[in-house]
């Protein structure tokens, strides 16, 4: 049954029931034909409304939001050309005019501060994580993007999303399940389970007299004047959105000509302008102290991989590896790069099956690195200085590999993905010969979602039963589990596995590794921690709370070290906050709306362990030191712009250069 019969009822023609997108917005562009702008409302409403909602929650400002959207789509439907993109670009737009409505509702909130405030709406995710969700769909890479609003937001079988795409259902697969890699990997990395929020949200269908109406009113709109069945802020704010899309469109444009025009009066000024008299020589000077290289920025784009995901050092941080991936046409190829990390000189680059696109692990030595594929099925472990495969192990949905800290052991984990009948299993391989040497028993519905290596070689993995269980390689068996008395999905253990982290409510609480034991409760009843971590020697617990405040405390004794905004200024959010491995800093990501609303800003700051800002940086994603702090590659992320993804660029820099202080005018 349609989301809406009224108005599947009332719009659409007998003779379209399976008509392309691309068909029904040319349609409405050459011929204002409002039932097929009313087939376009009826097919996507569903989606949009959910994503409206999962920033707005149930409320009328998310039926605003709806609102924009399809009125944003009416001024440029004959913009949009390929109708398998549709999809995408509603899910951008809505999230664009959620942020929009709700920056207007508190404006209007302001000014009419005497009003009783409205009731609270009840969100579509908890703890307001579905904005993060949305968020990093809307980062994915095009073709992998418009498979996972498809599929997993708008409900469409793989057989159909095939067709509609315009590539074969093997397809669609592959692109789902690297999107999904990558979503998981983002969003562990920001402190939200993962596999909870992968099985997308359902996408309610909004009222039928609120699509009915919207479709109505999308000709009259087209056209230029506000129907009067729209309200005047509702139309107002979709004429911003367009504002914007018009603008990012000009910028380019504008930026050509003004350096062509710049660049003309630089060349007709040194046209008319003498040759400068030769200056005498200088007077001898002492050699100058040596500085630091400069930074040095890889060559992404000539090497294929314009899309990044994540760069790791070698433990000796002579190498940088970056993965990420490549568009072209209907093919997405995910690639891993190979770096010098003392020049930014090009090693070698693998692309495509064997490329990928999850977290990559280093061998203790450095010269071997594993490589999971997860379509595939298997682990690809390859030559760090050459390249070349040194073997593979097959592990049906592997999502990680890790290599033991002696490097004779390597450790498959299909964690990743616990909705899977076949997943959430543990394997471990001679990395020599790679012959499997030890696989946990489980219970039917028990699933491992996540595993490591301590520091002294143990084998710790939490079970989904409530129990974190050892394996010792010494005797090749189980030591007895421990059991956490908390439900909590995401456990932080401490590096060498003596403790752990919870965060169940918000507290913070700190357990024995060995016995299970809750020593501590850390922070106060008012303090409400998303993410925690220790320092590489364990001395010290991490964490940030809702509001962007992070807080530093001794391991042994739970005393509070520091407590301070993880921005470094006015900004206050989420944050994810992690001391460098050699603990002399802290390091905080987060991110902010674009002045208009329509993308984010990426930033990271360092702090000392007390709190004082080091270094405050824009646009950096991500900032990656190598293990002896000497060396630290910064990604940075350009904001995305109605047409263009984002750009992404990688850069190595000295580390004490980077840390030090600006220079004074």
């Amino acid at each position: 049954m349609p989301p809406f019969p009224d108005l599947a009822r009332h719009l659409r023609p007998p003779d379209t029931p399976g008509a392309p997108d691309a068909d029904l917005l040319r349609r409405f562009a050459v011929g204002r034909d409002e039932a097929a702008f009313g087939l376009l409302v009826w097919r996507h409403g569903g989606m949009v409304h959910a994503a409206c909602r999962r920033v707005l929650g149930r409320s009328a400002d998310a039926d605003d939001a709806f609102q924009v959207t399809f009125l944003a789509l009416a001024r440029r439907a004959g913009s949009i050309r390929d109708g398998g993109a549709l999809p995408g670009w509603l899910h951008r737009v809505a999230r664009r005019a959620a942020a929009r409505v709700r920056a207007a509702a508190a404006r209007r909130r302001e000014s009419t501060s005497a009003t009783p405030p409205e009731p609270a709406v009840e969100p579509a995710l908890p703890d307001d994580v579905g904005p993060v969700l949305d968020e990093e769909i809307d980062r994915l890479p095009e073709k992998l993007r418009r498979a996972f609003v498809l599929c997993h937001l708008e409900g469409v079988t793989n057989e159909a999303a095939a067709a509609r795409l315009g590539c074969p259902k093997g397809t669609v697969l592959s692109r789902l399940a690297r999107a999904r890699e990558r979503l998981r990997d983002r969003l562990t990395r920001r402190g939200v389970v993962a596999p909870a929020l992968l099985v997308a949200p359902t996408a309610a269908p909004p009222a039928a007299a609120l699509a009915a109406a919207t479709a109505r009113a999308a000709a009259h709109f087209a056209a230029g004047p506000c129907p009067g069945e729209i309200p005047t802020h509702v139309a107002e704010i979709a004429r911003g959105v367009l504002r914007t899309m018009r603008l990012t469109q000009l910028r380019p444009i504008s930026l050509v000509l003004a350096i062509t025009a710049l660049v003309g009066a630089g060349l007709a000024a040194a046209a008319g302008r003498p040759e400068p008299a030769p200056t005498p020589a200088a007077a001898t000077r002492p050699a100058p102290a040596p500085q630091p290289p400069a930074p040095r920025r890889l060559a992404l784009e000539k090497h294929d991989c314009p899309d990044v995901g994540t760069a790791r050092f070698s433990p000796d941080g002579s190498v940088l590896v970056v993965n990420g991936a490549k568009a072209e046409g209907e093919k997405v190829e995910e690639v891993v790069t190979f770096w010098e990390a003392a020049t930014g000189r090009h090693l070698h680059t693998v692309r495509g099956d064997d490329a990928g696109g999850n977290p990559l692990s280093f061998s203790a030595d450095g010269k071997l690195i594993a490589i999971p594929h997860t379509g595939r099925g298997e682990v690809v472990v390859r030559d760090v200085a050459g390249g070349a495969v040194v073997r593979r192990v097959r592990h049906p949905v592997v999502y990680s590999a890790q290599f033991s800290p002696r490097g004779t052991l390597l450790l498959t984990s299909s964690g990743g993905f616990v909705d899977r009948h076949d997943a959430g299993d543990l394997r471990i391989w001679d990395a020599t010969t790679g012959k499997e040497v030890f696989s946990p028993p489980r219970a039917a519905d028990e699933t491992f979602p996540w595993a490591f290596f301590a520091r002294d070689g143990r084998l710790l993995f939490r079970s989904s039963l409530g129990r974190v269980r050892n394996w010792d390689p010494a005797t090749g068996r189980e030591t007895p589990p421990v059991r956490l008395d908390d439900p909590a999905l995401v456990v932080w253990p401490s590096p060498n596995g003596d403790t752990f982290l919870t965060t169940t409510g918000g507290r913070l609480r700190l357990y024995s590794g060995a016995t299970g034991r809750l020593l501590r409760v850390l922070g106060r009843e008012d303090e409400a921690f998303e993410s925690a971590g220790f320092s590489d020697d364990a001395s010290v617990v991490v964490a940030a709370d809702k509001a962007g405040r992070v807080t530093v405390w001794e391991t042994a004794t739970g005393t509070r070290r520091a407590s301070f905004n993880g921005t470094g200024g006015e900004d206050r959010g989420s944050v994810f906050a992690h001391p460098t491995p050699d603990g002399r800093y802290l390091l905080t990501q987060w991110s902010t709306p674009t002045a208009d609303g329509t993308d984010r800003v990426s930033w990271v700051a360092a702090f000392t362990p007390g709190g004082r800002l080091v270094r405050r940086e824009r646009g950096a994603e991500e900032v990656v030191f190598d293990t002896a702090g000497r060396a630290v590659a910064v990604i940075t992320r350009t904001p995305a712009t109605a047409d263009q993804p984002p750009r992404f660029d990688v850069t190595v820099h000295d580390a004490a250069a980077w840390l030090a202080p600006p220079k004074k005018d």
